[in-house]
């Protein structure tokens, strides 16, 4: 595969002031979960990139701070001797069609395409990554546009499950295994962080001329209002190959329950830069400046004092950690096959906690409505603040909106608010003069 790293490094977010995903996780007691820099999560995800297989190797990116930029091609150099850097990130379909034009010329058809930068690989080995890559190999020979999904696995297993409340209809499962599932999904599905063959690629950013647009044309999932994609076939892993450092505290406003303690946003071990990490496992009490590794805690560390920073084992720590790990303490009263069974039971309770049944589905229903009468309200008055303060931001993304019948609603509404907003300023100046 080809890696293909295309991104913006910054700590500012696309709506600014916005409360990050995952907050009440961050500020938590757990000093370990506190958010690291977008540069120092951009450089943790590269490492965890460089353990892997790769025909070639394109870092495309820009840099907010940009007194480190020598720093930061320094440190890709490290991790990738022979890497394409390409100082400017894509933010128009002219260069989305440069990078599509260089990749052709690379000569693998297959793309590792990370267009987000907050994605680590965390597999514990290389195996259900190659499995999947087997498999999308084979559904190639029958389907034209193909890709792997490589991060939010859960909600992948679950769209194509008819007994999931995240279930979309979309997705029509095709088969498994023990490593996968495969599905067809009509309209495609245009995520930037995931493996896809050149030619999907290539769709996405040469069939349809949106230059005329009003879009934030930054990765692929811009152009899913205005490609067609009428059939996509997308494998879908059955453990995590990528984690989103974020989590699934996104899944708040959809009103699935409790998702920072299904799968809490990511950390930076400590002393992971220098090479010293240090880990406790399976221990009771909780140790300062160490990553404290227990699958059996009932909380983790952000909710109580002796909680786990990770209900993790051993055997499954992500591959990219082992050259980096100074001392690991196994707690030599620890019952180690207990352990392992707690692990287990953990990724049982993840799969199965999105179960659709009637009580389920109304609660869902009931917290999205909490979520927007809270935080969700909240969000949008500080999001109409910034486009009355800065209309030209509201209209540069006009276009823009999910293929959702919600999506539709938002984009309508967004539209509304920004003539309301034009027309409340010509006001104003009117009166002023």
């Amino acid at each position: 595969m080809i890696l293909y790293f295309d991104n913006y490094i910054t700590d500012t977010g696309l709506t600014p002031g916005a409360p990050v995903w995952g907050e009440s996780v961050r500020k938590g007691r757990a000093q370990i979960y506190r958010m690291p820099s977008k540069y120092d999560i951009t450089l943790y995800t590269l490492a965890s990139y460089a353990v892997l297989d790769w025909s070639a190797v394109v870092i495309k990116y820009d840099i907010e701070d940009t007194s480190r930029q020598e720093e930061f091609e320094r440190e890709v150099k490290k991790l990738f001797p022979k890497a394409i850097i390409i100082h400017g990130r894509c933010d128009s379909q002219a260069k989305f069609q440069e990078s599509a034009r260089l990749l052709r010329s690379l000569g693998d058809e297959w793309i590792f395409y990370a267009g987000n930068n907050d994605h680590p690989f965390v597999g514990a080995t290389k195996e259900t990554l190659n499995h999947c890559l087997e498999k999308a190999k084979e559904l190639r020979k029958e389907h034209k546009f193909v890709s792997i999904q490589l991060s939010q696995m859960l909600e992948g297993l679950g769209a194509s499950d008819p007994s999931s409340l995240i279930h979309n209809r979309r997705w029509k499962r095709l088969g498994e295994d023990e490593h996968c599932i495969w599905s067809l999904v009509s309209g495609g599905f245009f995520d930037a962080i995931q493996i896809v063959n050149i030619d999907l690629f290539e769709h996405w950013f040469f069939s349809k001329d949106v230059s005329g647009k009003r879009i934030r044309l930054i990765r692929s999932d811009s152009m899913e209002n205005f490609v067609k994609v009428p059939v996509q076939a997308v494998v879908v892993p059955k453990r995590e190959i990528c984690s989103h450092f974020d989590g699934y505290s996104h899944l708040n406003m959809h009103g699935f329950e409790k998702p920072d303690e299904l799968s809490p946003p990511m950390l930076i071990p400590p002393g992971f830069f220098g090479s010293k990490m240090k880990i406790a496992y399976g221990y009771d009490e909780y140790r300062e400046g160490w990553l404290n590794m227990n699958p059996a805690k009932g909380k983790y560390s952000f909710q109580e004092e002796n909680g786990a920073d990770l209900k993790l084992s051993l055997g499954d720590m992500p591959l990219f950690w082992k050259g980096r790990i100074e001392k690991t303490d196994v707690n030599p009263k620890a019952d180690l096959a207990a352990l392992n069974t707690a692990y287990g039971n953990e990724l049982m309770r993840k799969k199965a906690a999105w179960k659709a049944t009637t009580s389920s589905s109304l609660r869902k229903i009931s917290n999205k409505a909490s979520w927007i009468a809270s935080q969700g309200a909240a969000r949008w008055k500080n999001r109409i603040k910034n486009w009355y303060d800065k209309p030209e931001s509201l209209e540069r993304v006009l276009d823009e909106r999910d293929p959702t019948s919600e999506g539709k609603i938002k984009s309508i509404g967004k539209k509304a608010a920004y003539h309301a907003i034009a027309f409340t300023r010509r006001l104003s100046r009117a009166k002023g003069k």
